[in-house]
């Protein structure tokens, strides 16, 4: 899904679409106390808290935006954990190939509980507790080896899923990427086709003159 996000022009064209719909040039949240005077106070508030939300990123807040509903449609979820560095929070946007990237067996203890699925951690209930991040080098460095385990509360996880205890998401065009696949190359053929057919070309010499070669031919 991602590939066919970033190469292909149909799939492209599509999620850039949802995109557009969806964040167009920011979602910009509004305060609705009931009181404009406290509605206007908490809006410039926010308006300065947006500045430092995702200093990892480029593009601040609006992009931050437009980034987290692409990773969500191409990959099928999005993990936002949040930082704490003193007096210092952010947050990071993790995309879905971080998420339990390692190649380990699912971890259980002695019971059987917790486990890990996909880098997703249940407990003996079935309830999600943490979620297991391949290290990204930007700002958490309270992990075992390479991984890093975020609590839920922690972070906000944003999957697309179709199923009951499911943990992860399904990319938005799952059920279309062979079909756009094959439309692509459908529609390289046919370009190719038409690029080779253009190349033929015949030169006829004769000692008549062109209307009268025309006319016979």
């Amino acid at each position: 899904s991602r590939e066919l996000g970033r190469d292909d022009p149909i799939a492209a064209g599509l999620i850039g679409s949802f995109v557009r719909g969806i964040v167009g040039s920011g979602i910009v949240e509004r305060s609705a106390t009931g009181s404009s005077d406290k509605d206007t106070r908490i809006d410039a508030v926010w308006l300065e808290v947006q500045k430092g939300l995702f200093p990892c990123e480029h593009g601040g807040y609006p992009n931050a935006q437009r980034m987290l509903v692409r990773r969500w449609l191409e990959d099928g979820d999005v993990l936002v954990p949040r930082v704490v560095v003193g007096k210092d929070t952010w947050y990071e946007i993790v995309e879905g190939d971080r998420l339990g990237a390692f190649p380990a067996a699912p971890i259980q203890t002695g019971t059987g509980f917790p486990v890990v699925r996909e880098g997703v951690e249940r407990d003996q209930y079935g309830r999600i507790v943490a979620f297991h991040v391949l290290r990204g080098g930007k700002g958490r460095m309270d992990g075992v080896g390479d991984m890093v385990r975020i609590p839920r509360e922690a972070a906000f996880f944003l999957p697309l899923v179709t199923r009951p205890n499911q943990s992860r998401g399904i990319g938005y065009l799952h059920a279309s990427l062979q079909n756009l696949v094959e439309v692509d190359l459908l529609l390289e053929a046919a370009l190719k086709r038409m690029q080779v057919a253009a190349s033929f070309a015949v030169f006829i010499e004769s000692p008549d003159a062109i209307a009268d070669v025309i006319r016979g031919t």
